[in-house]
C-alpha cells in the first residue's frame, strides 16, 4: 500500500523482485539466504559454473574460483546480496562484477522505454452494460452493498508522478527535464471497482494476518476469454464469482459478511444477474 504508484511497485520494484531482472539501481538479485544457501549446495551449478565460468568474459565470472568450494563459497556469497546494504560487497575485489559480470538485463533506456509503455496500458473496455441483465445485475450488486468496498469510480489527480532512479537516470542523459519524461494522464474518471483499502475476510489458510486489498474488478471478466479459468481472489482459490463471493462469509468477524450473506439468500436468477455484471465489467 505504500507503493502504489505504478512507477514503484508494480513498475521498478516488482520487475526486480518477481522477476529478477538487474539493472543499475538494481545491481542484485531479490533473493533469500536459504535459496543461495541451496544453489551453493547443487552439484549441477557447480559443475556448470566450474566448466562455463572461467572466461573472463562470461557472465558466470564472478562465481568462478579454482575449485569447487570456492565457487560454492562465491555462489553463496553472491545471491546473498539482496539489498541496498549488501551494495558494500560489490566494493571488494571478490564480488566485483557480479552477478552478471558488470552487465546488467535491463539498461536504463530500456526501463524508461517499459515505464512509458506500462504508463499507457489501457484496462479492457467494459462490455453489454446496455443488456438488461447486466444492469440488473448492477441494481443488485449495489443493493446488497458491494459498493462499499469495490467503489466503482474514481477521478485521478493531476498525475505529479514519482520517478524511479532507473528512468530519471536515463531522462537526466537524454536531456529530458525528469518532470515531463514519463506521459501523464490527468484528472481521468476510471471505474476499477475497489476501495484500494485492506479489509479483514478471516478466510481459512489466509495470508498476511487475513488482510486483503480490495481487488480491482475491471478487466476481471475477461479472465474466462483469455485463459481459461475463472479463477479468483487474490490466491485464486474460488473456481468462480459465486466460490469468491462466498468465501467473503467464510466468518461473520468477515467485512464483507453481510454482503456476501445477502448474495447468498438471492434468488438463482438473481445471482446470475450478478455474476455477468461481473463478467461484463
Amino acid at each position: 500500500m505504500t507503493r502504489g504508484t505504478l512507477q514503484d511497485g508494480a513498475g521498478a520494484n516488482a520487475i526486480w523482485n518477481i522477476t529478477n531482472v538487474t539493472r543499475s539501481d538494481r545491481h542484485w538479485f531479490y533473493t533469500t539466504p536459504h535459496w543461495a544457501k541451496a544453489m551453493s549446495e547443487d552439484n549441477e551449478v557447480i559443475d556448470y559454473i566450474s566448466k562455463h565460468g572461467a572466461d573472463e568474459s562470461s557472465l558466470l565470472h564472478p562465481y568462478y574460483a579454482s575449485s569447487k568450494e570456492g565457487i560454492a563459497e562465491k555462489v553463496n556469497d553472491l545471491l546473498s546480496i539482496s539489498s541496498i546494504a549488501g551494495k558494500e560487497k560489490f566494493e571488494n575485489a571478490f564480488v566485483k562484477g557480479a552477478p552478471y559480470n558488470g552487465e546488467e538485463e535491463m539498461s536504463d533506456k530500456q526501463f524508461y522505454q517499459f515505464m512509458v509503455w506500462h504508463r499507457g496500458l489501457a484496462v479492457p473496455a467494459a462490455r453489454n452494460l446496455d443488456d438488461a441483465e447486466v444492469k440488473k445485475g448492477k441494481q443488485l450488486f449495489m443493493q446488497i452493498g458491494c459498493q462499499y468496498c469495490h467503489r466503482p469510480s474514481w477521478k485521478t489527480g493531476s498525475d505529479d508522478y514519482w520517478v524511479d532512479a532507473a528512468s530519471k537516470a536515463y531522462a537526466q542523459s537524454a536531456g529530458i527535464p525528469v518532470s515531463e519524461c514519463l506521459p501523464k494522464f490527468a484528472n481521468q474518471t476510471i471505474w476499477p471497482y475497489t476501495d484500494m483499502v485492506q479489509h479483514k475476510l478471516f478466510m481459512k489458510n489466509d495470508i498476511r494476518t487475513g488482510w486483503c486489498r480490495t481487488t480491482p474488478l475491471w478487466g476481471r471478466g475477461l479472465s474466462l476469454q483469455l485463459t481459461g479459468a475463472e479463477d479468483r481472489l487474490h490466491d485464486y482459490r474460488a473456481r468462480n464469482e459465486v466460490e469468491a463471493i462466498m468465501w467473503h462469509a467464510y466468518s461473520k468477524q468477515s467485512h464483507a459478511y453481510n454482503s456476501a450473506m445477502k448474495f447468498y439468500k438471492l434468488g438463482k436468477s438473481d445471482r446470475d444477474a450478478v455474476v455477468k455484471f461481473l463478467r461484463a465489467i
